[in-house]
């Protein structure tokens, strides 16, 4: 039995009497075990969507009758596009082994090129920072491997400066235990602002 999951996007636009109309809705979805957790979402000016999140077993992440099946190692991480008719342009996986998710998304524009910045969370206690080129959702670059030590640690958000002379972000979420991050070190919080 093929199960279905809501992209979890409803494109809802107002007009000038402010009330709103419904738009579409698609799903994408996965046969037997599978799941799909939607853990953000970025809407470009254009109307374009990006979701991120985590996936196991295989899932077709393409809401029309073609076919783009993926199948995880474990738990992989993901960020996908889809145009404003909800339509798949691409999807990048982490495809590593062990349990990744793609915990939030921002988008910026780097040297006039359009980047998707998402933080990969890795287990229960490290992160890194990815950007993706919206184009097509290859890697553009990476960031250092942060750990927390033997902990809980999620990330609920992600922004970037308002400064175009450096590449900084400001990271939320929480964690429990004991967060190395380079010479800083913080014990127990229900709160974690990381500026990097």
């Amino acid at each position: 039995m093929k199960k279905k999951y809501l992209i979890g996007i409803l494109c809802l636009l107002a007009n000038l009497s402010n009330s709103q109309s419904f738009e579409w809705v698609k799903g994408i979805g996965g046969e037997g075990m599978s799941n799909v957790i939607i853990k953000d979402m970025v809407v470009t000016d254009n109307h374009d969507v990006f979701i991120v999140g985590s996936f196991f077993g295989t899932i077709d992440f393409d809401p029309t009758d073609n076919i783009n099946n993926s199948v995880s190692i474990g738990t992989d991480g993901f960020a996908a596009r889809y145009d404003s008719e909800g339509n798949l342009l691409w999807v990048y996986k982490t495809n590593s082994s062990g349990n990744e998710e793609v915990s939030a998304a921002n988008c910026s524009n780097v040297m006039g090129l359009d980047i998707l910045n998402v933080v990969v969370k890795i287990g229960v206690d490290a992160f890194t920072m990815r950007a993706l080129d919206t184009t097509d959702g290859s890697l553009f670059t990476s960031s250092p491997l942060y750990y927390n030590q033997g902990a809980t640690l999620n990330i609920n958000g992600i922004n970037k400066t308002f400064s175009n002379e450096e590449t900084a972000f400001y990271i939320v979420g929480s964690f429990a235990g004991l967060f190395q991050l380079g010479s800083i070190q913080i014990e127990t919080l229900d709160i974690l602002m990381l500026f990097v």
